[in-house]
């Protein structure tokens, strides 16, 4: 308020101030923009209403006009510094040089700038005592808010750093989350493949229970060792008649005939091969409609054919033990016949 104080006398004492409104002196201005009286008694109207930069534009102002008036010049030249260094510091929140104090950019970039006008200003001429202190206390406040500027750019820099380090970590947690993701969903398709495989044996296991069951039903080895001893059995009782063959034995050649004969089994396998082959010449496209219709058919036919040699088989094992039935009832009547004739002999009758 001091320097307030000084404006106003040296105003007063120029005779060229008819007041502070501000509106009045601001139309005098627009009718005389060169005369630098009107510039400054602005200045001073401004100042004391606290519109410093404006204020300080308007001491230039006159100081550029002042040509003729050195002390006037003077005035207006420190008037200026002044104005533009509290404008500076009017733009700066309370306790700004604090550490902890963040200044927002656009008002530390404004201050910076004014302090840095100011002391162009006060440089200008700085020979009385008062220019100088004015002027150090200037620079002193820039030294601090330029070193304010710097450490809040490395704050910003810390903080940039910090983000991308959270980010960072946000990729590895989505990348570990993904992998852990990805990990169950091999587990899972393991478990799927196990599943799989289990599902694949049973089904196996149950084909060849199948398979063993229709075996079960053609006929076992046990059959077949049963016919051959019966037959051995028959055989036996041949050579112990002595190689003799009964009136019953003549027809044995009959049947053993009638066994050589093609049975109606070989000529169904002739027709189904001739069949067989007859569909291997058709064209791609038969085959390909009638293939499963084939299986079907081969499938049944092979039933049947089992079915008929399991028949065949019990059959030919029933005439053997009819054939070993007859040969002894064979062999019972020669020895009674034998006997008798023995007897006729011995009491000398003949046997005829």
């Amino acid at each position: 308020m001091s320097y307030v104080f000084l404006l106003i006398i040296l105003c007063t004492g120029s005779g060229s101030l008819y007041g502070y409104d501000v509106q009045n002196l601001l139309a005098q201005q627009a009718a005389n923009p060169e005369d630098a009286l009107i510039n400054y008694n602005l200045g001073v109207a401004q100042y004391k209403t606290s519109s410093y930069e404006s204020a300080a534009h308007n001491f230039q102002r006159a100081l550029t006009h002042a040509e003729n008036n050195q002390k006037l010049a003077k005035q207006a030249q420190f008037n200026a510094g002044k104005s533009f260094e509290q404008y500076g510091v009017h733009l700066l929140p309370e306790n700004w040089d604090d550490a902890s104090k963040k200044i927002p950019d656009p008002t530390l970039e404004k201050a910076i700038k004014a302090l840095e006008s100011a002391v162009v200003e006060y440089k200008k001429d700085a020979s009385d005592e008062k220019t100088k202190t004015n002027l150090a206390r200037a620079e002193d406040i820039l030294e601090k808010l330029r070193r304010k500027k710097q450490q809040q750019e490395q704050d910003k820099d810390k903080d940039k750093d910090k983000d991308k380090d959270k980010d960072k970590d946000k990729d590895k947690d989505k990348k570990d989350e993904q992998d852990k993701q990805d990990q169950q969903q091999d587990g899972q398709d393991h478990n799927q493949n196990q599943q799989d495989g289990k599902q694949d044996k049973q089904k196996s296991d149950a084909n060849n229970k199948n398979n063993g069951q229709q075996q079960d039903n053609n006929p076992s080895s046990d059959d077949n060792e049963k016919v051959d001893q019966d037959k051995q059995q028959g055989d036996k009782d041949k050579k112990q008649d002595g190689g003799k063959e009964s009136p019953e034995d003549a027809s044995a050649p009959t049947d053993q005939g009638k066994q050589d004969k093609p049975d109606d089994n070989t000529t169904k396998d002739k027709e189904q091969q001739k069949q067989k082959d007859l569909d291997h010449k058709t064209s791609p496209e038969k085959q390909d409609d009638s293939t499963e219709q084939h299986a079907l058919n081969e499938g049944m036919q092979s039933a049947d054919k089992k079915q008929e040699t399991m028949q065949d088989r019990r059959m030919q094992a029933i005439l053997e033990n009819l054939q070993a039935d007859e040969s002894k009832k064979q062999k019972n009547i020669l020895l009674r016949q034998l006997g008798n004739n023995q007897q006729q002999q011995q009491q000398g009758q003949k046997p005829w």
